[in-house]
C-alpha cells in the first residue's frame, strides 16, 4: 500500500502504524508518497474496515492498495555476479 497524507498528519499517521498489529512492513518513502507498507489482515471485509477507519482518523490524500498474487521472492536478496 502507498499513503499520502496531509502534512499535518505524517508523524501521528507514522505512529498509528507503528502500534499497529497489522502492520508488517512499513517504509517512508518519496516521489510524491509519505509511506509505503505491508498490512496482514485476516479478509478482505476487515481490510476494507481498516481503510475506512484509516481515511476516517488521518487526511488521507491519495492512497493506493495492492494485492498480492504469489509470492515469488521473499527475503531473497543476491549478490550480484563478482
Amino acid at each position: 500500500m502507498l499513503v499520502r497524507v496531509g502534512k499535518q498528519d505524517k508523524g501521528a499517521l507514522e505512529e498509528w502504524l507503528l502500534a499497529l498489529h497489522g502492520t508488517n512492513q512499513l517504509y517512508r518513502i518519496n516521489n510524491g508518497w509519505d509511506f509505503m507498507l505491508d498490512v496482514v489482515c485476516k479478509d478482505i471485509r476487515r481490510l476494507e474496515e481498516w481503510l475506512d477507519l484509516l481515511e476516517r482518523k488521518f487526511s488521507v490524500k491519495t492512497m493506493q492498495v495492492h494485492y498480492v498474487i504469489d509470492e515469488l521472492s521473499c527475503e531473497g536478496f543476491r549478490l550480484p555476479p563478482a
